[in-house]
């Protein structure tokens, strides 16, 4: 019944959450789940109301190759993407101007943003690597890890030329938008136009459109709110380790079943499919994670995967390397025994 009630009242206000700008007066998000699930479950609409995604603007990959900041390069038989963020804003003053529009958008309507041009920046500062241990991470990779984004807005734009109008009049654009979650790579929405418009026409006529993107973002983060962040679960073992998942642990439990009980235990509600259970995999998709951690602050996939890390460690006397390396993916290999 509870259940019931809160979605009901969700539908209801999801819709004009877009509009509300979340007062001062309110408790803000993290105070009032306060890292309890269920306690946050069984709280007032109130603390879905305050809840914005971070958003971040990138162009699309059809766009970098227009641009020329897109290319594929083989190492070790496989093809890999090149993506040049950097040289992409340098020469493409109208898609800035359209990212810088977007990004005006959401700001007005209380979005938490993640600034490409910042955020590349702050990788340059930093000399940033590889991110995740013995494994290349490429610049979307790397930009996505650091700004840590909810939504992904991704921008296509195209340009047509008509060579029997005026010459003032002979370029004209065209838009096409992707929101992705970052998490679960999961189209959220989508917006697209003719390729028929002036760059101002086409800012009017995206900054009019944007109102069904944020119905949508705010109506599918309503939805992760109440039920918990979609993540993937991988444990593997190593080559070299000598057992597999299918040996007995502890207490007659085989390691296969050790990792379902915990999954079971530390998903919201027990949301998980069991994809795979082989003797060196173990694979799970939608498992459905808290969003705050104790203390109210964000709770990642790489902070779940650090506690189960340090739980197998803990009980089953395993050595455990986390390489979960996507924003929603959580990779641990078994190495051996400790």
């Amino acid at each position: 019944m509870k259940t019931n009630i809160l979605k009901t009242l969700a539908l209801c206000i999801i819709p004009a959450l877009v509009a509300c700008g979340g007062g001062n007066h309110r408790k803000s998000l993290a105070e009032r789940a306060n890292g309890d699930i269920e306690e946050y479950e069984a709280s007032d609409v109130d603390a879905i109301e305050q809840a914005r995604p971070t958003v971040m603007v990138l162009p699309s990959d059809k766009l970098l190759e227009r641009s020329g900041a897109l290319s594929l390069q083989r190492e070790d038989g496989r093809e890999i993407i090149q993506r040049d963020y950097q040289g992409f804003l340098l020469g493409n003053e109208n898609a800035n101007r359209i990212i810088s529009l977007i990004q005006g958008e959401f700001a007005r309507q209380n979005f938490p943003l993640s600034d490409l041009s910042a955020t590349l920046k702050k990788l340059s500062d930093q000399e940033a690597e590889d991110i995740a241990d013995d494994i290349a991470a490429d610049a979307k990779t790397r930009l996505l890890q650091t700004a840590s984004p909810d939504m992904v807005i991704e921008l296509g734009m195209q340009t047509r030329i008509n060579p029997g109008r005026p010459i003032a009049q002979q370029r004209s654009y065209g838009y096409d938008i992707r929101v992705i979650d970052a998490y679960t790579s999961k189209v959220v929405s989508t917006l697209s136009s003719a390729d028929d418009f002036s760059m101002d026409q086409l800012q009017e006529e995206l900054a009019a459109n944007m109102p069904k993107l944020t119905d949508d973002m705010v109506s599918y983060f309503g939805d992760i709110l109440t039920r918990g962040r979609d993540i993937t679960v991988r444990i593997l073992t190593d080559a070299a380790c000598p057992f597999d998942l299918q040996d007995d642990c502890v207490e007659g439990d085989s390691y296969s079943d050790w990792i379902v009980n915990y999954v079971k235990t530390h998903t919201v509600k027990g949301a998980y499919k069991l994809q795979r259970n082989a003797p060196g995999e173990a694979y799970f998709v939608n498992c459905r994670i808290k969003l705050m951690g104790d203390g109210g602050t964000h709770y990642s996939a790489y902070d779940w995967a650090y506690d189960m890390q340090k739980k197998m460690q803990r009980d089953l006397g395993v050595k455990v390397v986390n390489n979960s390396k996507g924003l929603g993916e959580v990779v641990l290999v078994i190495k051996d025994m400790e």
